[in-house]
């Protein structure tokens, strides 16, 4: 079976200082290179505080985005991490509004990479690294059904 392949391009959290016109700006320069879709970093759009949506600043972002004709994919701050086991509930709520904030745009794709734990300190062991994989395994399927 066939598909269409699609060029994206990540609009890098850096190139995002002036807000937000700085979004609009390396849109256009993507739509003129002939990019077909874009990652979204959540951390540069700067949407989400203490784990929720903040709505004005969802909706002046959305007016950006509907002037173009991307698939877009949201990708999380860098620092969200399903295996940070004692802030595990931010980070869940970090991850929900990164799937609100997809379902709010249209678009069916986030990214998230795999969760880190810090295996030079000593106090970690074996059984801790097992069960914050675990854990992180368990919560991306409770997200999953969420995003459903």
């Amino acid at each position: 079976m066939a598909h269409s392949i699609r060029i994206g391009v990540n609009l890098h959290p850096s190139s995002v200082t002036n807000f937000p016109d700085d979004i609009e700006k390396m849109l256009c320069k993507f739509q003129k290179v002939g990019f077909e879709a874009v990652e979204l970093p959540l951390h540069a759009l700067q949407i989400v505080a203490g784990g929720r949506i903040m709505e004005r600043r969802a909706n002046m972002i959305a007016n950006i985005l509907k002037n173009f004709n991307f698939e877009y994919s949201i990708h999380p701050p860098n620092s969200l991490n399903l295996m940070d086991i004692p802030n595990l509930d931010i980070q869940k709520d970090v991850f929900k509004s990164m799937i609100d904030f997809a379902n709010f745009i249209g678009s069916s794709i986030v990214v998230y990479h795999s969760g880190l734990i810090y295996l030079n300190d000593e106090k970690m062991d074996h059984s801790y690294v097992r069960k914050a994989m675990e854990i992180e395994v368990d919560e991306l399927k409770k997200l999953a059904d969420y995003a459903a």
